[in-house]
């Protein structure tokens, strides 16, 4: 397993808790960056502020949507690069939801930048010659905006809950899973189940399927798409374990994944508001552009100065 270290730039609109902090480890230092995490999967979330600030720093009402952009820069733990670049997004999209649950306000990843394997840089860095791979994010699907609007914030009555309960446990099985298979099934599993409210619909009509109609004539996607997604989730439930099945299947459920998702959360939202607010995109990459780097004096002397500057004895401010 290796170390790998994705950057991204975001827009998050929550300023940085420095008054929070007691004045005796704070009053008169420079606040560079936050971190979260180094616990036990020793996975970490950088954000970097757009410059050093005091607690004592005043803001005035221009600067203030300046401040709000941040670089962050996250290390974890995987076998590939592809699935730490999928471990990463799932990263920052939790802090992303986070953030706007906090501020009531969309929070954005601005760019991927780019990914590298730090375990391999660590070792040139030791052994003073080598090569290490660097991903760069060829598209990411779907809209960059997370949102959590406050009509998210749902209380279900008891009735209501015996009603779809179990269709919100797939559902939000589906928005924690890194892959895209199990992505596509948990989603699928949730709208299939859903077919007999859809009947109470006004426009239904009896003998036909009420998920056909539902996707059809509510949601308004081509015909048989329900019928491809049927399939497709039998397939994956049922697929022989051979690698080139998996990768037909895992591009199958990508492009799929999106329309599938959004019928799943329509399906439910039906039972809280007549107008839901746009669902939340997920962000998934379609693939890297990967490249292997030999470490040259030049790129040796750059990869010694990124690391002295990340390692140079911060001080660290626990705040529990």
């Amino acid at each position: 397993m290796f170390k790998y270290l994705t950057k991204f730039k975001i827009y998050a609109p929550l300023m940085v808790p420095v008054g929070d902090m007691p004045n005796d480890q704070v009053e008169n230092m420079l606040i560079e960056s936050l971190i979260w995490g180094k616990g036990d999967t020793n996975e970490e979330i950088k954000i970097i502020l757009p410059r050093p600030v005091r607690k004592t720093d005043k803001i005035s009402q221009s600067d203030p949507i300046a401040q709000f952009y941040y670089f962050v820069e996250i290390t974890s733990f995987a076998d590939t690069i592809e699935d730490a670049a999928s471990r990463s997004i799932y990263l920052l999209e939790q802090v992303l939801d986070t953030s706007s649950l906090y501020s009531q306000a969309a929070s954005k990843i601005v760019s991927v930048i780019s990914i590298v394997n730090l375990s391999q840089i660590e070792k040139i860095l030791t052994e003073r010659t080598g090569s290490f791979e660097k991903g760069f994010f060829k598209t990411y699907n779907l809209q960059n905006v997370k949102v959590f609007p406050p009509g998210r914030l749902i209380f279900l009555s008891d009735q209501g809950a015996k009603k779809i309960g179990r269709n919100l446990f797939w559902f939000r099985r589906g928005l924690i899973e890194l892959s895209s298979l199990n992505r596509f099934v948990a989603f699928c599993t949730t709208f299939s189940e859903l077919g007999e409210y859809f009947k109470e619909l006004p426009e239904y009509k009896k003998n036909e399927s009420p998920l056909v109609f539902f996707v059809e004539k509510k949601l308004g996607l081509p015909k048989d798409t329900f019928k491809k997604w049927r399939d497709l989730r039998a397939q994956i439930l049922h697929f022989g374990n051979k690698q080139d099945d998996f990768q037909v299947l895992n591009t199958k459920a990508k492009e799929n994944l999106e329309d599938m998702y959004k019928a799943a959360y329509y399906g439910i939202m039906r039972f809280f508001t007549d107008n839901p607010p746009l669902p939340s995109p997920l962000i998934f990459f379609d693939d890297l552009d990967m490249e292997i780097v030999n470490a040259t004096p030049e790129i040796l002397e750059q990869l010694a100065a990124i690391h002295e500057k990340r390692n140079k004895g911060y001080r660290e401010i626990l705040v529990k």
